[in-house]
C-alpha cells in the first residue's frame, strides 16, 4: 500500500513551508508506526513550477528514518516540450531520488502537455505514472476521462492512446506476481569492468524530425565523467538536447556529461535526450562511450 499524504495540498501560494510541513509530516507518520511507501506531491497543483520539489527533495527525503518516501510530479500545461520533461525527470534520476509522474494527460486548460515523451522518457527509465483518471471527470475537464461513463468497452480518444499506444499500458504493463506466476528471474550480469558503455535509442519520431535517448552506464568500477560519441550516416542533425553538453561538427557528434550526471557509481546509468532532423532514412548509429 502507498499512502499519499495530500493530493495537491499546496497551490501557487505559501508553497515555501511545503519542505518543513511535508518532513513534518513523514516524521509523525514513521512515529506512528506506519511505514508504508509515503508518496507526496509537489506543490504548484503538483505541477512544480517553482522547482520547490525538485530542489528540496533530497532534504525531505533524509527526514525519512525510512528512506521509503517517492516524490509524485503532475505533468500538464507546464510539462509541454520533450526538453522540460526530460530535465525534470532526470535530475531526479541523477539525484538517485525516487520519482514518479503522479498525474498526467493529453490536454489541459493551462497547455497541451507532452503525452508521448512523457511515456517513451518513462519507459526507457523505469519511472512509473499514473494516466489522469479513468471517467467521472467534471468541470470542464470531461476530456481527461479515459472511459466513457465508466465504460471499460468505451475508451475515449485519451484512453485508446494511453492503453493501446506506444508505451501504453498494454505495450509495457506486467501483472502483479501476486495474481499468477512469479516471473522467471533471469541470471544476473556482470558490468565490463572499467569504463563505460552507450546505447543510442529512436524513442519517437515523425516526418523530418525525431527524439533520441542515450543511456550511459558505468563498467564495474565508479567513473568521474563520460564522453560518448556517435556519427550521423544518413545526414540527421540534433536541433536541441538535454541532461547533457552536445557539439556537431558535421556529422560526428560529441556529448558530454554536465555537472550533476557525470559521477556513476560501478553499473549506475543515467540518460540524456535530444531532438533531431532526418530525411529518407533513420538509422540508429554506432556509439562509443569514453570514462574519466
Amino acid at each position: 500500500m502507498i499512502v499519499n499524504i495530500g493530493n495537491e495540498p499546496y497551490g501557487n501560494q505559501n508553497h515555501g513551508t511545503w519542505a518543513g510541513d511535508t518532513s513534518n509530516a513523514i516524521t509523525r507518520l514513521r512515529a506512528a508506526d506506519l511505514d508504508h511507501t509515503i508518496m507526496v506531491d509537489a506543490p504548484n497543483w503538483g505541477q512544480d513550477w517553482t522547482f520547490t520539489m525538485r530542489d528540496n527533495a533530497s532534504t525531505v527525503f533524509a527526514a525519512d528514518p525510512d528512506r521509503n518516501t517517492v516524490f509524485s510530479i503532475h505533468m500538464y500545461g507546464v510539462f509541454d516540450t520533450a526538453a522540460e520533461i526530460s530535465d525534470y525527470l532526470g535530475r531526479f534520476r541523477a539525484a538517485r531520488l525516487p520519482i514518479v509522474v503522479g498525474e498526467f494527460g493529453h490536454n489541459h486548460s493551462d497547455g497541451n502537455p507532452d503525452e508521448d515523451t512523457i511515456l517513451s522518457y518513462s519507459q526507457a527509465n523505469g519511472i512509473g505514472w499514473l494516466g489522469w483518471s479513468w471517467s467521472g471527470n467534471g468541470g470542464g475537464v470531461e476530456y481527461l476521462d479515459l472511459a466513457v461513463n465508466f465504460d471499460p468497452n468505451n475508451l475515449s480518444t485519451w484512453g485508446q492512446r494511453l492503453f493501446d499506444g506506444a508505451n501504453g499500458i498494454k505495450a509495457t504493463a506486467k501483472e502483479a506476481t501476486v495474481f499468477g506466476n512469479p516471473p522467471t528471474t533471469p541470471p544476473p550480469t556482470t558490468p565490463p569492468p572499467g569504463g563505460c558503455t552507450a546505447t543510442y535509442t529512436i524513442t519517437n519520431q515523425w516526418p523530418g524530425g525525431f527524439q533520441g535517448d542515450v543511456r550511459v552506464t558505468a563498467g564495474g568500477s565508479a567513473i568521474t565523467g563520460w564522453t560518448v560519441r556517435w556519427t550521423f550516416a544518413n545526414g540527421q542533425t540534433v536541433n536541441q538536447s538535454w541532461n547533457v553538453s552536445l557539439t556537431s561538427s558535421g556529422s560526428a557528434v560529441t556529448a558530454r556529461n554536465v555537472d550533476w550526471n557525470g559521477r556513476l557509481g560501478a553499473g549506475a546509468s543515467t540518460s540524456f535526450g535530444f531532438l533531431g532532423s532526418w530525411n529518407g532514412t533513420n538509422a540508429a548509429p554506432a556509439v562509443t562511450c569514453t570514462a574519466s
